[in-house]
């Protein structure tokens, strides 16, 4: 276990007295290894190798003497990170938007949180099956966010303005090798606007899409225009009322198949007022999760119900219920 300075991975707070030293280098090999790392300048925490590893790290990109201490660093990186084949926590924040982070997990199931990074993020997760965390702080539009192979989620969050950006097709640009983006939902953001970012994602083979990852449920309403065929969304549930929920296949659709899973985060019934379903022969509905009613009951999701409406285009047909879904 190394520990240099004094943080706290999420819960760190700039405004508090930490004992920060000027520059790191921090490695280590194989077996299980941790790092915890505060620095005013830069560092480079290399734990490549076997065994699982645990890295939180912020820099605040001053200039002591970094450059001639870190000479492989790229001019404008306040931290680098370096993990192996083990299944790796990365945590990094920079204090300035000048202040840039480069990761790379290589193998293992990983799982990467640059919420508190301020400037941009160059992150490489490699082989199996990861999770890269931007939360409120969003994709910016010089970052290069690579999922590597296997399945990959890129989870952001709407805490914040900037949280759902990730659906612009601008900032999408730098997005590759990512099979799911989740959306924490924590309030009720009004609609989003989740068209697929004008295709970008469905060329780069988004077919999986997760609303309420981590924030206990879905809140708001949701507007998924130009969804490619045979998607799957997966939508948490924790007994809200949702406005409105549209969902529209892309144009050229071959089978016009869409699926649709509710998660029971909890036990409680989940309204959705208004809902529309375009350019879908095949609708899918399915209800998951444990089992937490005192009589055994699941969780229940209502369509159209109390005045409320659940519309579709003419190209529905088939319509497939499984779970304890009302419509």
């Amino acid at each position: 276990y190394v520990r240099i300075g004094d943080i706290d991975g999420g819960s760190f707070d700039w405004g508090e007295d930490h004992d920060f030293v000027d520059n790191a280098l921090v490695t280590a090999g194989n077996g299980e290894d941790y790092a915890e790392v505060a620095v005013e300048g830069r560092a480079h925490v290399d734990l490549q190798g076997d065994g699982n590893k645990y890295v939180d790290v912020i820099a605040k990109g001053w200039s002591f003497g970094g450059d001639d201490f870190l000479p492989d660093l790229a001019p404008d990186t306040a931290i680098r990170v370096d993990t192996g084949t083990g299944n790796d926590w990365v945590w990094a924040a920079t204090d300035s938007s000048d202040d840039n982070v480069e990761i790379d997990t290589r193998g293992g199931d990983d799982r990467v949180t640059i919420t508190r990074v301020e400037g941009d993020a160059f992150v490489k997760t490699g082989g199996n099956d990861d999770v890269l965390v931007t939360g409120y702080r969003g994709v910016m539009e010089d970052d290069v966010l690579n999922g590597g192979k296997s399945w990959d989620l890129l989870l952001a969050g709407n805490r914040e303005e900037n949280g759902l950006n990730v659906l612009d097709d601008s900032n999408f640009a730098g997005v590759t090798n990512f099979e799911a983006i989740g959306v924490r939902d924590f309030f009720d953001a009004g609609t989003v606007d989740y068209n697929a970012a004008d295709n970008v994602a469905n060329d780069a083979g988004m077919l999986q899409y997760i609303i309420g990852e981590d924030s206990g449920g879905i809140s708001s309403s949701y507007d998924m225009e130009q969804m490619a065929d045979n998607v799957m969304i997966d939508i948490h549930v924790s007994g809200n009322f949702i406005d409105e929920f549209n969902v529209e296949l892309e144009d050229g659709a071959d089978d016009k198949e869409l699926n649709i899973n509710f998660i029971a985060d909890n036990w409680s019934t989940t309204f959705f007022q208004d809902v529309l379903i375009e350019g879908t022969e095949t609708l899918n509905i399915t209800l998951t999760g444990e089992d937490n009613g005192e009589d055994g009951s699941w969780d229940t999701v209502v369509f159209g119900e109390d005045n409320n409406t659940f519309e579709a285009d003419d190209l529905l047909t088939d319509i497939n219920l499984s779970g304890d879904v009302n419509y």
